[in-house]
């Protein structure tokens, strides 16, 4: 099959064009006025470019068309009330076909409202369906298999997005999933499920988790009863969100090398489990320090250590440092137990110098190190994004990432 991937452009760091499928080997140039609002795919192939872009275009009208939301408490809302009666008031009563109406979420019955609100009465008729078979002869084998999934995936998922977040409140979220689970269940008959749409993979993970929660069963069972191909990337998808938030365990990551079979994600898996499992031994990994001497995590054998990674210029590195990173460093000031390493992911050495020299986002209890974007243990851990926090146990074996509020307790 001809490779393909997905492309986006921004201006300005706002999107124009986000997750477009482009095929290797095609040509197509992309006019854009903004002016306008108007796009177009001109080239030897830019014809199929322009036919994703108008269903994409029909699906994205319908998801504009749907009230806003605001989940508030009810005396967040009072507040809002009292200090901006008016905006309040527009926001509420002044619609028209360009403004719709803010809605709160405050109570039980709000968020089931809402959620059966975003219930799609599904039909083929959408007009995304019958463009998509008006024009898929002229994008081509790939591009009208994969297509089919993106668009259930996009009219699907806010409704599962919203069930899986107000699961909490049990049976009547329950009692709204078969009509949608059905219509997903009438593509997969019409057209398959296509392993490579995100959209779908990300809704199927929802589900998934749903029907765990339901039928009282382990998520991963779940996983086990879907085509192996999407099963494949539901354990990656899983892995690599929930990664973040909190360390997995051995088990976990077990299980999953030994159920997947699709080659790439099976050692996806494995580069994880050597990084991000509990326990894991990041010890050999090593940063610069600020005078170019080597700073091993084997020099603080016997200590904790949080590895504070950022990026210099990034305004959440520096909130986080002001409001979590400094105030803990300054509790465990006189604990010669605990280490923190200060490790800049800037891309450029001089842009890490400049910033420790001007005393941003480092202190005088922490230690200034390099660490650079193409660093070992940055790549090995799959970091994208900053600030990212690593904790590392007394043998430098990883413990967890993300918040330690248990630090407080040590």
């Amino acid at each position: 099959m001809i490779p393909y991937l997905f492309f986006s452009l921004s201006l300005d760091r706002y999107p124009i064009l986000e997750n477009y499928l482009l095929e290797a080997g095609d040509s197509i140039k992309v006019l854009i006025d903004l002016r306008k609002g108007q796009t177009l795919f001109v080239g030897p192939t830019g014809a199929k470019y322009q036919a994703q872009h108008l269903i994409y275009q029909l699906l994205e009208a319908t998801r504009q068309d749907q009230n806003p939301v605001m989940v508030s408490t009810p005396a967040g809302v009072e507040r809002m009330v009292a200090s901006n009666t008016e905006m309040y008031q527009k926001a509420i009563h002044q619609t028209s076909s360009l403004r719709k109406s803010l809605r709160f979420i405050q109570t039980r019955a709000d968020s089931l409202h809402q959620l059966s609100s975003q219930k799609v009465d599904f039909s083929f008729q959408h007009p995304a369906w019958a463009l998509y078979e008006s024009q898929k002869q002229i994008m081509g084998a790939q591009f009208a298999q994969i297509i089919p999934s993106r668009i259930v995936g996009h009219q699907l998922l806010p409704f599962f997005r919203s069930a899986r977040s107000y699961a909490d409140l049990g049976q009547p979220v329950f009692e709204q999933l078969p009509t949608q689970v059905a219509s997903l269940l009438q593509v997969q008959e019409r057209y398959g499920w296509d392993a490579r749409a995100p959209e779908l993979i990300e809704l199927l993970l929802h589900e998934r988790y749903l029907m765990a929660l339901q039928e009282n069963t382990k998520l991963f069972p779940q996983f086990d009863q879907i085509d192996s191909d999407i099963r494949d990337r539901l354990y990656a998808r899983y892995l690599i969100s929930n990664i973040e938030h909190r360390a997995m365990s051995q088990e976990a990551f077990e299980h999953a090398a030994n159920t997947v079979t699709t080659p790439w994600i099976r050692e996806l898996i494995t580069q994880m489990q050597k990084h991000l499992v509990v326990g894991a031994d990041l010890s050999s990994h090593t940063f610069i320090g600020f005078e170019g001497n080597p700073v091993a995590i084997k020099d603080f054998e016997g200590k904790l250590v949080l590895i504070s990674f950022w990026l210099s210029g990034c305004v959440y590195s520096e909130a986080e440092f002001e409001k979590v990173i400094l105030p803990t460093q300054e509790h465990f000031k006189d604990n010669e137990e605990v280490v923190f390493l200060s490790a800049s992911a800037d891309p450029r050495h001089s842009v890490w110098k400049s910033t420790v020299e001007s005393g941003e986002l480092t202190s005088e209890y922490s230690l200034s190190v390099y660490a650079g974007p193409e660093n070992p243990m940055i790549r090995g851990m799959g970091i994208r994004s900053y600030p990212r926090k690593v904790l590392l146990d007394t043998a430098g074996r990883f413990w967890g990432s993300r918040n330690f509020p248990e630090m407080q307790r040590i």
